[in-house]
């Protein structure tokens, strides 16, 4: 079916699919590590060594490992139908990886408003990185499909992104500033994929208001060997 006739409502971000996707031209593109994160080869991550050495959270020695582990090992555990475990891990992952400092902090379950079809909706992050304490730098998913039914976690991550674009402006308007143009976000769905959107001021207008956009909005995606590598 032509993507162009496709219908387009007023969504929340949980209840974006693959029929959001094609409905506002968006796209995939995969990319192998090397690619996607411009290095090769990949740096070591800097973490204690028990984080990779040790299977079980009780044959370490470091806090910082065992406790990063034991949310692991949590998660991988978790309860049918809660989602919570994952979410505690991505807070230890981003803390002993050195994501966090003074100026970037980590929020859980953020509402962030999403303005489509002319509507004010919300787009619910799991984890995201917050600089200055109000622009958001890095959006996490976590992939619900063994919990639920309804939602797709990669067109949820894309809501997610798209949000996160308008609120960012919306804030730098309100603070005197011109809003960006160009905007590189990046995310990731837990456990084992990460994502990076390339948004354009010009292309969230269309869907805004519902209309189908001209601009094909494409972004990459890998494979996430590090945490792969932890979770398995």
């Amino acid at each position: 079916m032509d993507p162009e006739l496709l219908i387009r409502s007023a969504k929340s971000g949980i209840d974006w699919g693959r029929n959001e996707l094609a409905a506002y031209n968006i796209s995939t593109e995969s990319q192998d590590a090397p690619t996607f994160f411009e290095v090769d080869p990949l740096p070591e991550p800097h973490v204690p060594a028990d984080m990779l050495d040790k299977l079980e959270a009780e044959d370490t020695t470091n806090l910082d490992a065992f406790l990063t582990i034991s949310a692991m090992d949590l998660a991988m555990n978790a309860t049918p139908l809660e989602e919570s475990a994952v979410d505690d891990f991505a807070v230890r992952l981003f803390d002993i990886l050195g994501y966090t400092n003074r100026n970037v902090l980590l929020r859980t379950r953020k509402d962030i408003e999403l303005v489509i079809c002319g509507v004010s909706m919300l787009a619910k992050t799991d984890v995201c990185l917050l600089k200055n304490r109000s622009e958001i730098i890095l959006l996490v998913q976590e992939d619900k499909r063994q919990m639920e039914e309804r939602g797709d976690a990669e067109a949820q991550l894309v809501a997610e992104a798209i949000a996160a674009f308008q609120s960012n402006n919306k804030k730098r308007v309100l603070a005197g500033l011109d809003p960006v143009q160009h905007l590189l976000i990046p995310g990731i769905i837990m456990p084992r994929y990460f994502r990076r959107f390339a948004l354009r001021r010009d292309w969230p207008m269309p869907s805004c208001m519902g209309i189908f956009p001209r601009c094909l909005l494409s972004f990459t995606s890998t494979f996430l060997p590090f945490l792969a590598h932890i979770v398995d």
